[in-house]
């Protein structure tokens, strides 16, 4: 029996993928490449935006024309949010429930056809921002056990993995400090690196940025930093926990401390209700805080949240010509930091089939990276296209 298993959405699905892969495994189905011929179909889906709903619904009506003789099975986010409105698509799609922690594995033993593996090691957020879903899909927080992340990450280690992804949904809210459970990781033997996912803006501590400062060869110089909006007013509105002052001054206390970090964020164009003069302090802001990468978001309304109800929505195309705009900057704003490291050597991971991934998130192009390990290479970035040579 043959078992395909999709995923939609973020690093803490992609580490809960891995997981299922293996819990099926291990109740005796092979895994296969080939979504219209398995046995078995799940897909883990994401609700974040409408459109990572359409493209779960878009795929499910494809397996079901393409496959109809497939267990179909759901699970994650959207699952969650509305099982009902999936099924109404098919009787035959059914929820996957996740094993609880003690049941099959808790634990992932591999991460399947990545040189980095992620790993979770919290869940759920309470924030509540004025257009997000996640609170109330992953609502309960949960932190990984200290024992329990050591013993996963050492076998991980073992098995040759060179970067360890610390994720999570609120990754600085795991419980005992995050600086605390980096240090105890930093204690297994091993060639490896750690990279942290996502951080919410007053959750990066005084105490981890000396930590990363004091390990530079073991943490990765990276933080992604959310910001969605550089309005003072949209934020605001948005319900985020600072002001813009604060997060500028974060910014700059990050590049004090570590001069060579990557900062990327993400930004959301298009909140309601958000005129020119507020695009324009995004812009603005952006590109004062000089971050080397933007995730851009068009605003995407989400049933139930409180930004739903807000008048002043924008049109499509005002949201596809603003994200445009932000598009270009981040080309400029990520070529900017790149020639900042042109003639470089630093310690590179494979990303990709020809790419490898600097500790302070530059992507390269490099021909046959080598897998599972910690190389060493050259930088250059002359005519605006990463790429590395190995040393």
């Amino acid at each position: 029996m043959k078992a395909y298993v999709h995923t939609f959405g973020c690093k803490v699905n992609q580490y809960d993928s891995q997981k299922i892969k293996e819990n099926l495994i291990s109740s005796g189905y092979e895994l296969s490449d080939d979504i219209f011929s398995a046995d078995l179909v799940l897909l883990n889906t994401c609700t974040v935006t409408g459109e990572a709903d359409r493209q779960a619904r878009q795929l499910l009506r494809k397996t079901l024309s393409r496959n109809p003789g497939a267990r179909l099975y759901v699970a994650g986010c959207y699952a969650k949010r509305s099982l009902e409105e999936l099924k109404s698509i098919s009787p035959k799609i059914e929820v996957y429930n996740f094993p609880v922690a003690g049941e099959n594995k808790s634990a992932i033993t591999e991460f399947e056809g990545r040189s980095r593996a992620f790993v979770k090691i919290q869940d759920g957020c309470d924030a509540f921002c004025s257009y997000c879903i996640v609170p109330y899909v992953r609502s309960q927080m949960w932190s990984k056990p200290r024992a329990e992340v050591l013993s996963e990450i050492k076998q991980l280690v073992d098995k040759g993995y060179p970067e360890v992804v610390l994720s999570g949904v609120r990754l600085g809210k795991y419980e005992g400090g995050l600086p605390a459970i980096i240090e105890s990781i930093l204690n297994i033997r091993g060639d490896f690196r750690i990279r942290l996912s996502s951080l919410e803006a007053l959750e990066i501590s005084d105490e981890l940025l000396k930590l990363m400062k004091s390990e530079e060869d073991r943490i990765c110089r990276h933080l992604h930093i959310p910001l969605q909006s550089g309005s003072g007013r949209i934020l605001k509105a948005m319900n985020r926990p600072y002001t813009k002052e604060q997060f500028l001054g974060l910014i700059k206390r990050v590049k004090a401390a570590l001069p060579d970090c990557s900062i990327t964020t993400d930004v959301i164009v298009g909140f309601p209700g958000e005129t020119e003069a507020d695009f324009g302090e995004t812009c603005a802001f952006v590109r004062e805080a000089a971050f080397s990468r933007l995730h851009v978001f068009r605003y995407s309304s989400r049933p139930g949240t409180k930004s739903e109800q807000m008048p002043g929505v924008l049109s499509g195309d005002e949201l596809r010509k603003r994200a445009a705009v932000l598009s270009d900057i981040d080309a400029g704003l990520r070529n900017e930091f790149a020639l900042r490291f042109d003639g470089a050597e630093m310690y590179a991971v494979k990303d990709g089939g020809d790419s490898c991934l600097t500790s302070n998130y530059i992507r390269a192009f490099l021909d046959n990276p080598p897998e599972k390990k910690l190389f060493k290479v050259a930088l250059s970035a002359g005519d605006g296209v990463p790429r590395a040579s190995l040393l």
